[in-house]
């Protein structure tokens, strides 16, 4: 037969490369034939778009009830089909903190994103702020060329942290503006109140509800008289482990 070896190769990078995306991809593992072994090297991936990877082992059934969302859970299940039996794990999509404003507070916050198991990507429109030697550990660094358009190639969904550090009233507003539509789990601004105020205000106009305004984290962070920026950004880390945890 084949070489099983490339495909369960190809399985777990790509396994590795969807979770580094926030993406879930299905691990199916076969755990009984009738070749006597308990243990084969058949398995294959399921990726959100229905492509299948890896080994052709897939019954039909078991396929259709993938593609029906039925293994949602986090937990792995057995699933047996006829007399086979198969390891079903949804794969648990990581957690993305987007830090808009590459300053010293985002400088700080990205360092404790990394520490605490944050996929961590820092956006600004300035090369001279996000760049790779000021963020070693940051997983990517953008440079939109305007704020404007910051959103358009990023796919955020209900595992996404949005962080809101920008160095102007109108830039923060822009970035806010655009987080509103997304399904982020949180959205945070830093700034003071009457910024704050005067951003809503703005929004207000134009249509954005009150009830969406109030889903916003701000001012940002846990309240522990923070005053310098690691300060600053150890408040919102906190409040984001609090939010992640609160969503588990």
């Amino acid at each position: 037969g084949t070489n099983p070896v490339p495909d369960l190769i190809q399985v777990f990078t790509t396994k590795a490369a969807q979770e580094q995306a926030g993406k879930k991809a299905i691990l199916i593992s076969k755990i009984q034939g009738f070749s006597g072994s308990p243990f084969t090297t058949d398995k294959c991936l399921v990726l959100p778009d229905g492509t299948v990877k890896g080994c052709r082992i897939l019954p039909k059934a078991l396929f259709d009830a993938i593609s029906d969302n039925q293994f949602s859970g986090t937990v792995p299940v057995i699933h047996n089909h006829g007399l086979e039996e198969f390891i079903i794990e949804p794969g648990t999509p990581c957690e993305t903190i987007y830090i808009f404003g590459a300053g010293h507070v985002g400088f700080q916050l990205a360092k404790m994103a990394y520490l605490t198991d944050f996929y961590t990507i820092v956006i600004d429109d300035r090369e001279e702020f996000a760049n790779r030697e000021r963020f070693e550990n940051a997983h990517q660094i953008l440079v939109a060329k305007e704020f404007d358009r910051a959103f358009d190639s990023l796919s955020i969904d209900k595992n996404a942290y949005i962080v809101i550090l920008t160095r102007g009233h109108l830039h923060d507003q822009t970035v806010l503006e655009q987080a509103l539509k997304t399904d982020a789990a949180y959205i945070g601004m830093i700034g003071s109140k009457r910024k704050r105020e005067q951003i809503y205000a703005n929004l207000t106009e134009k249509g954005v509800s009150k009830e969406t305004l109030d889903l916003v984290y701000s001012p940002i962070g846990l309240e522990i008289d923070s005053e310098t920026p690691a300060e600053i950004a150890v408040s919102i880390i906190a409040q984001i482990i609090q939010v992640r945890a609160r969503n588990k």
